[in-house]
């Protein structure tokens, strides 16, 4: 595959499910946004490309990498859920995302990362759990800047070329660890918030908490088979087990949307 075939496919996946994902939450609303775009919808790609470009041993570092910086983004919707009821929409964000640089930070110093997984799926059951009981139906929301969307688009697409543009540079532990920034799930949530109110962005968090089990397995699959199965095929067995792991969550919490207000 040419670096121009690369580049266009760049240009074109992730923006397009940008869209896809904005169009569905705006359809069926903020839990439903929130567990398609937790989906590994960015990350998913950035591994992809790194495999490609960079080989499968560099895709497998970076994998296991992004199980720490998912802890960081799952930090980071757990402080915004306590934050957003002191703070404005604009303060609550700015503060969450400098948590967010923080811990990403804070774990390039921590060589072993066997942590990572414990701490993912302590974070997921806290938010679960924060999120359980919502209070009256959401208002009807406003209808939606013309630019909300396309910004989203750029957003997301911008990552993923300064990823894979730098991982030569900046290594598999970096690569990853910016893998997982939520630049899908993180804009909807706060938009959510900012247009619809605090409940679409409570039932956006608790969708991408669900959604984050299955980002655990894409990056555990991608971490022990890459090498050994080769991309595509390592590639198809980790999105497969991610929606597969959302699904039986969903089911096992048997719910849809949150009921009432959060009470925390």
């Amino acid at each position: 595959m040419s670096s121009l075939e690369l580049l266009l496919i760049k240009l074109t996946v992730t923006p397009t499910m940008m869209l896809a994902v904005s169009l569905a939450a705006r359809k069926w609303g903020g839990f439903v946004g929130g567990i398609i775009s937790g989906l590994p919808l960015t990350s998913a790609p950035i591994m992809f490309f790194l495999a490609v470009e960079q080989g499968a041993s560099f895709a497998e570092g970076a994998a296991s990498a992004a199980l720490s910086g998912l802890a960081a983004v799952l930090l980071t919707y757990l402080f915004y859920l306590y934050v957003s009821k002191m703070a404005s929409v604009l303060m609550g964000c700015l503060s969450s995302l400098a948590l967010f640089a923080v811990c990403s930070l804070l774990t390039l110093q921590i060589p072993f990362s066997g942590w990572a997984i414990p701490a993912d799926l302590i974070l997921i059951w806290t938010i679960i759990r924060r999120t359980e009981r919502t209070g009256a139906k959401p208002a009807p929301s406003p209808k939606a800047p013309s630019w909300g969307i396309p910004l989203r688009m750029v957003a997301s697409t911008s990552l993923l070329l300064v990823v894979t543009a730098l991982a030569h540079l900046i290594g598999p532990h970096w690569s990853g660890l910016l893998s997982p920034i939520p630049v899908v799930a993180w804009p909807l949530t706060v938009f959510l918030h900012k247009q619809s109110g605090r409940t679409e962005m409570v039932a956006a968090v608790r969708g991408n908490a669900i959604s984050a089990l299955g980002i655990i397995l894409f990056y555990v699959v991608i971490n022990g088979f890459m090498v050994r199965l080769g991309v595509f095929a390592a590639f198809s067995l980790a999105l497969l087990a991610s929606v597969a792991a959302t699904i039986a969550l969903v089911a096992a919490l048997k719910t849809v949307r949150p009921r009432t207000s959060p009470s925390h």
